[in-house]
């Protein structure tokens, strides 16, 4: 299977950069809904200058709506938290449930991190900078197919994603 990956903005808006995105203000999601997500690797480099909460979204369902932040919308969204953890969550519909979440070793705000998730079948597995973080599987398993990007600081960067079917 070979994915595009190409992404279009669903809430916020963005400014030009090499090989990428910035946040331009308020709330950022960028989704592919098209490609048909269901296994492999997504991968970004995320850089932040103020504390947020920014990284990948994935099994992205389109709710239909012109408002797409959470409402009537189910994804996984892997993330480096305000905090400087690796967080793992999950919005069923609007509903927002923390999976897990583990301290990242020496982060520092404004750093560049590399975050992936691999997507095996049920099991989720989070990387920052090729360091394996979190491996999650659970019975109740989103079945979006739709990916992106998301975060809600003004001036946080996304460059280099990448999309393969890899595991």
């Amino acid at each position: 299977k070979v994915y595009k990956g190409g992404l279009k903005i669903l809430t916020g808006s963005t400014t030009a950069i090499t090989n990428g995105y910035k946040n331009a203000g308020g709330n950022l999601m960028l989704a592919n809904n098209t490609d048909n997500f269901d296994r492999g690797t997504l991968s970004v480099d995320v850089t932040s200058p103020t504390a947020s909460d920014s990284g990948i979204m994935f099994c992205v369902t389109d709710n239909g709506m012109s408002s797409y932040w959470e409402q009537g919308v189910s994804y996984y969204f892997f993330f480096i938290s305000q905090a400087g953890h690796a967080y793992l969550a999950k919005v069923d519909y609007g509903k927002w449930t923390a999976l897990t979440t583990v301290a990242i070793s020496g982060y520092t705000l404004g750093n560049t991190y590399n975050v992936k998730i691999v997507l095996n079948g049920t099991t989720i597995s989070c990387y920052v900078n090729n360091q394996l973080y979190i491996n999650y599987s659970e019975f109740n398993f989103l079945t979006g197919t739709g990916y992106g990007l998301r975060t809600a600081v003004n001036g946080v960067s996304f460059v280099n994603f990448k999309i393969s079917n890899n595991v």
